[in-house]
């Protein structure tokens, strides 16, 4: 799961900018939408079995949701995404999510999330979270991205799209076929996941990789910034995996 991690290059630090703060009547109903902001998080000094709070640090960080609760958030210099669904009630958001995550004794595991937060419909989103398996705690700072009032068309989506070790290929029908520079083969579809939202739902097929070959499902969007002005962010979760791809055109 750690050598999946590696292979995938995101362009997280140039989407960070792209932000406005949006109203309540030009934004989307609930959670559904674009997210970007800051991800602050506590680092542990552990001795031997001992761990205690040591620092913090702050990184930029973008999230995307659906309506149904459906979130994957992802914070700059972490080797993977917090997914899952959450529980979206009024204004609040709580619940248990994945993550991979380094335990004191043993492997990468696929752990578990506990969140707690609230959001305010285009303008604000704010989670805090804590690891059951594995040592961590932080929150989550993020406002309403204007990106998301782009209409999710597959017209936008279709192209070839990548990174210095990831490249895919999206037809006008939505479907794709990619591989990185290891030879892993990823293939799957896209379609729009909201009628208003750009947000995408997004299916994934990940072959020729032993340690995370498998079935995925998660979400993308298209993400408007200068000098790049489309950057393609797909996010998603398997049986004991988490990817996240940041690709230009």
């Amino acid at each position: 799961m750690r050598y999946f991690a590696l292979m995938l290059v995101f362009l997280l630090a140039a989407c960070s900018s792209s932000h406005n703060s949006g109203s309540a009547e030009d934004g989307p109903q609930g959670i559904e939408g674009i997210w970007t902001g800051s991800r602050t998080k506590t680092v542990y000094r552990c001795v031997l079995f001992a761990c205690a709070p040591h620092h913090t640090e702050t990184t930029p960080a973008i999230a995307l949701a659906a309506a149904d609760g459906r979130i994957h958030l992802f914070a700059e210099n972490s080797y993977s995404s917090i997914a899952g669904t959450a529980r979206v009630s009024r204004r609040k958001v709580s619940g248990q999510l994945n993550h991979i995550c380094d335990p004191l004794d043993g492997p990468p595991i696929l752990g578990h999330v506990d969140i707690d937060g609230s959001f305010a419909s285009g303008k604000t989103l704010d989670i805090s979270y804590e690891f059951d398996e594995c040592i961590g705690d932080g929150v989550f700072n993020l406002v309403f991205d204007a990106a998301s009032l782009q209409a999710p068309s597959l017209d936008r989506i279709t192209g070839i799209w990548s990174s210095q070790q990831v490249s895919i290929t999206v037809d006008p029908d939505g479907s794709y076929l990619g591989a990185d520079d290891t030879g892993c083969q990823l293939s799957g579809s896209v379609v729009p996941g909201s009628s208003t939202v750009n947000i995408f739902d997004i299916s994934m097929l990940i072959e020729n990789c032993p340690a995370i070959d498998g079935q995925y499902a998660g979400l993308a969007a298209v993400i408007l910034h200068e000098p790049n002005p489309e950057i393609l962010m797909m996010g998603g979760m398997g049986s004991d995996a988490i990817f996240w791809l940041g690709l230009q055109r």
